[in-house]
């Protein structure tokens, strides 16, 4: 007699985080108070996730004084071109990207506290070969702001509650 041993792993995805917005920070009681200040408190949940197949594992939510989630926001690795065309079959074209365009300040400074690096310039409206470092999506309930900056390897997400 033979024995089949199935085992069977899940992993949590976590593609639609605009559904935290408007929720009750109660909701989760796995989250952390991180900072509070006046009417505005960060929350972190940590926990290992998907979001279009890239792994992340730490969760900042922002609330309002009555404890209700304005945004979520995360860093995963830098946004590649698989991961984009998934995202545009979810949200549709996005509303907007944008390069660096004319740099007109380039700064780095270094101390024994920090080091800092300061780049400003023009931005200006790109497609994704042209390596975006801001790519926003404006659906109904939430706006999807990503950064990336073409000298880190993460992304930073950022879903926020629009108001109206």
């Amino acid at each position: 007699m033979k024995t089949l041993y199935i085992f069977l792993f899940m992993i949590s995805t976590n593609q639609g985080l605009e559904s935290y917005i408007g929720k009750s920070i109660f909701d989760y009681p796995n989250a952390i108070l991180e900072y509070e200040e006046s009417n505005v408190k960060i929350f972190g949940i940590q926990e290992k996730l998907l979001f279009f197949q890239k792994s992340y594992s730490y969760l900042h939510l922002k609330t309002d004084d009555q404890n209700i989630i304005l945004s979520v926001s995360f860093m995963i690795e830098k946004i590649d071109k698989t991961t984009f065309d998934k995202m545009v079959l979810e949200y549709g074209v996005p509303d907007e990207m944008f390069k660096m365009g004319k740099v007109y300040n380039n700064q780095y400074s270094e101390n024994a506290d920090y080091i800092a690096k300061t780049i400003q310039g023009v931005a200006e409206s790109c497609d994704f070969y042209e390596d975006p470092i801001f790519i926003i999506w404006r659906k109904k309930e939430f706006k999807l702001t990503i950064s990336q900056h073409t000298d880190n390897w993460y992304s930073h997400m950022h879903y926020e509650k629009i108001v109206r």
